[in-house]
Formats: structure tokens, sequence, C-alpha cells
């Protein structure tokens, strides 16, 4: 009985710890979606022969469409190592549970 309980509480507490890191983790990317959103906004009004709203440094501007890229690739490597993780504890948690079941001889 024990058992048991100790192996819901680590669950549930792993699972509110969890969805924490993601809400953290989503944060982060709208951030970063944000900030590439404005650099890429600065470079195109640059190119199209406006003013940008403020200047920052030439080097970022031109790579917003590169680091936008790479920043949608890392998201989704994140997402995935993320849910992996997820999904392994969940199946720990269920075969530890049935291995604390009891066996009927």
């Amino acid at each position: 009985m024990w058992t048991i309980a100790g192996l819901i509480a680590d669950i549930v507490g792993f699972a509110i710890i969890a969805f924490e890191w993601h809400r953290t983790f989503k944060y982060t990317e709208e951030i970063r979606q944000l900030q590439l959103q404005d650099a890429y906004e600065r470079n195109e009004a640059r190119e199209q022969g406006r003013k940008p709203k403020y200047r920052m440094a030439e080097e970022e501007e031109v790579m917003a469409k590169e680091f936008s890229k790479l920043r949608g690739e890392e998201a989704i490597f994140r997402e995935r190592l993320f849910w992996t993780g997820i999904g392994l504890v969940v199946l720990g948690f269920v075969f530890q549970l049935i291995g604390a079941l009891p066996i009927e001889s």
C-alpha cells in the first residue's frame, strides 16, 4: 500500500514540476520568436528603403532569417526531448506499479 502511495506521490510531484518546466520552455520560445520577428522586421524595413523603428547591430538584422530557422529546429528538438522524458517517467511508474502488485500463485 505504501509503495503505491509513494509511486503516486512521485508521479504527481514530477508532473507538477514538468508542467512548470514546460510553461517556462514555452515562455522562452515566445520571447525568442518575438526577438527574431523584431529583427526580421528591422531587416525588411532596411531592404525596402524604410527607416527601422530602431537600429541594432547590422549582423543581428541580417542573420534574422537564419536564426529563425535554427530556433525552429531547436524548439522541435527540445519539445520532443521533453515529451520523451515525460513518457519514460510515466512508463517507469507503470512498470513499478505492476511490479508492486501482489503476484497470485
